[in-house]
């Protein structure tokens, strides 16, 4: 699948999620507005791509030494 349609697939999720999200015990609320879903839209697509980044960074390693001491000492045990 190609970049183009992963943005449309996960923008239509996005939007069915904010069409369709759960309110136990509120109020229904009105539909949002198309403008509204798609500024909903971009910020997913936003928050997605910063994670992405997050995720692709190496792990530090004083986080690798703490791992590994970790999995010692469980083997001591």
């Amino acid at each position: 699948m190609s970049e183009p349609e992963k943005t449309d697939q996960r923008d239509k999720v996005d939007n069915k999620l904010i069409e369709n999200k759960p309110d136990a015990g509120r109020p229904p609320r009105r539909r949002t507005s198309p403008a509204k879903r798609e500024v909903h839209a971009q910020i997913g697509r936003q928050l997605r791509s910063i994670y992405d980044d997050v995720l692709n960074q190496p792990i530090p390693d004083r986080f690798l030494d703490l791992l590994l001491k970790l999995e010692d000492d469980k083997r001591d045990k």
